[in-house]
């Protein structure tokens, strides 16, 4: 019981709501038939419970069992409220509805050219929105590629400049080699001319002396004669 109590005071609570709403001099029936569905489940779901919780209730009394009086006492005093205020609200709310007719009930809500022309007008704006979008983000590719190619141009200049440069140090390398090549023979050319120079050398140095060593004995044997 005490569960269906508590279901019952969440229901009694929206109908307050929808009765004001409804009985709104504003409501006109387009409102009713977006709002129908909803009211009606809030209306018979405030019934039924209603009704099984009293048949509970006056089982409760029957029964005797002081136990469930002191429920019985708070589901009453519920009761008393939803007899004068709740079952009120929903007689009001059915006659309200009641009021309108069947035609406006069933009447297609009919478009808005205002609303239509605004539709329309955030939807191109909306369109408009997606194309600068757009735009801007091809600017921001173009940009990114003229970078790149700029990027890519200039790797490419240094490339083929320090390939340049390598070429150059490759060739001074081997010229390097080359002259180190020639020096290297030149100083073996040196060396031997140099050693047959000192081979000339002492020959000379000897021919001298044997020159000198008879010319003394010439002179020697001149001078012992006389």
């Amino acid at each position: 019981m005490q569960s269906q109590s508590m279901q019952l005071k969440k229901l009694s609570k929206a109908i307050e709501g929808y009765y004001s709403k409804v009985t709104d001099t504003s409501y006109v029936a387009k409102d009713w038939n977006k709002d129908k569905e909803k009211i009606k489940d809030a209306m018979d779901s405030f019934e039924t419970k209603y009704k099984e919780l009293s048949q509970q209730v006056n089982a409760a009394k029957d029964s005797s069992n002081p136990s469930f009086q002191n429920t019985i006492d708070k589901i009453e005093k519920d009761f008393d409220i939803y007899r004068k205020k709740i079952l009120p609200c929903i007689g009001a709310i059915k006659e309200k509805v009641n009021s309108f007719s069947s035609y406006e009930l069933e009447k297609p809500e009919e478009p808005n050219k205002d609303n239509e022309n605004q539709i329309m007008a955030m939807d191109l704006m909306n369109d408009q929105a997606v194309l600068q979008k757009r735009r801007q983000e091809l600017e921001e590719i173009h940009k990114t590629a003229a970078v790149l190619k700029d990027t890519t141009d200039q790797m490419a200049m240094n490339v083929e400049k320090q390939g340049a440069q390598l070429d150059e140090i490759e060739a001074n390398v081997i010229t390097s080699k080359e002259n180190a090549e020639k020096a290297k023979q030149e100083i073996t050319k040196a060396d031997e001319m140099s050693r047959g120079n000192r081979k000339n050398m002492c020959c000379l140095i000897f021919i001298i002396f044997v020159a000198i060593g008879g010319i003394t004995a010439i002179l020697l044997s001149i001078i012992l004669n006389k």
